[in-house]
């Protein structure tokens, strides 16, 4: 009797957790660092504290789908393995070994989170996400790394995409490590930033720019954007902050920003935009991470229109940049 391909494509959906776990394993071991000086034998890359014949039984699996290739004298690194190393341009390594770890954790819940509406990263992890990444810093490190894999091409898309060169201020609102606005004064030259997030954000950033060229024309301010952000800017951005958020916790956001916008002010919602029907979307699945982990969710266009209608304000446009998150330009109403 013939296979069913319709089964068997279901199966290989079932056991992806094996392929992010092997990934994970390989990810914590370094494995992809140490074949990146070329090919070499199991017990090359066998560590103290590992067994030989089990790393090789993880390695001619993912072998098998290519990540790495074996050989008779040993195994190397491929295109997606490289990708692996913790070094290495454009590496998800901090990926690897953390989505199947403490995110694959709070996964393990999902089925009681869709009966309950429960925070499964605190329940699977001890501590919700914002506050476990500071309780453990050394995960919290690797979780920047992850968002700067995720995102961190985002940024030259936006500075192609839209025009900044009318404004004089421009407002990052919970601008972290300032890649956006540094990235945007860089090619703006007349133009001026204020970097606005909590305080100890505030305070990392602002050493990490002293002495960059960009310094005289970057302000700081710290504080929290549930109630005021700094007024009299031109342009405001939102990058991946409403999406962390219920509606109401981004409805009072989006306040504070109409607040101290003038009315010819524009505010800017960078974020990923769910598409209709059964298009295919990673922020279908990126949906499914904020609702566990973080509360939050990914939102269609009429989503975000009714929360921007809610605080004062109207979506006039919707950009797209070269990678899968849009530009959401609101006005005042």
């Amino acid at each position: 009797m013939p296979e069913n391909p319709d089964k068997e494509a279901l199966i290989q959906m079932v056991n992806g957790y094996m392929v992010s776990q092997a990934l994970r394993c390989v990810g914590e071991l370094g494995i992809a660092d140490k074949l990146a000086s070329g090919r070499k034998t199991i017990a090359e890359i066998s560590e103290p504290g590992v067994i030989p014949d089990a790393l090789y039984r993880v390695m001619r699996a993912l072998c098998s789908i290519g990540v790495f290739r074996e050989s008779d004298t040993g195994f190397e690194n491929t295109a997606l393995s490289d990708l692996l190393r913790k070094d290495g341009a454009d590496s998800v390594w901090s990926a690897a070994v953390m989505m199947p770890n403490e995110f694959g954790l709070a996964f393990n819940l999902l089925p009681e989170a869709v009966r309950t509406g429960e925070n499964m990263f605190q329940r699977a992890n001890g501590a919700p996400g914002w506050e476990y990444m500071v309780q453990n810093p050394q995960r919290g490190h690797i979780f920047d790394q992850l968002m700067q894999a995720l995102h961190g091409h985002e940024t030259e898309a936006l500075v192609d995409t839209y025009d900044f060169s009318a404004a004089e201020l421009i407002v990052d609102v919970g601008g972290g490590n300032g890649d956006v606005l540094r990235a945007i004064l860089e090619s703006h030259e007349d133009v001026k930033g204020l970097l606005f997030d909590r305080p100890d954000v505030v305070e990392r950033t602002r050493r990490s720019l002293e002495g960059h060229t960009i310094e005289p024309r970057c302000r700081f301010a710290g504080g929290d954007f549930f109630e005021s952000v700094p007024a009299a800017g031109d342009i405001y951005i939102l990058r991946h902050i409403i999406h962390d958020w219920t509606d109401d916790e981004a409805i009072s956001i989006l306040r504070s920003c109409r607040t101290a916008m003038p009315d010819s002010g524009k505010l800017l919602i960078v974020e990923g935009v769910i598409g209709p029907g059964n298009t295919p979307s990673p922020f279908k699945w990126l949906d499914l991470v904020m609702m566990l982990c973080w509360g939050g969710m990914e939102r269609t266009e009429k989503q975000y229109s009714r929360l921007v209608r809610e605080a004062g304000l109207r979506l006039g446009r919707v950009i797209p940049t070269s990678t899968p998150v849009g530009v959401l330009e609101c006005l005042p109403d």
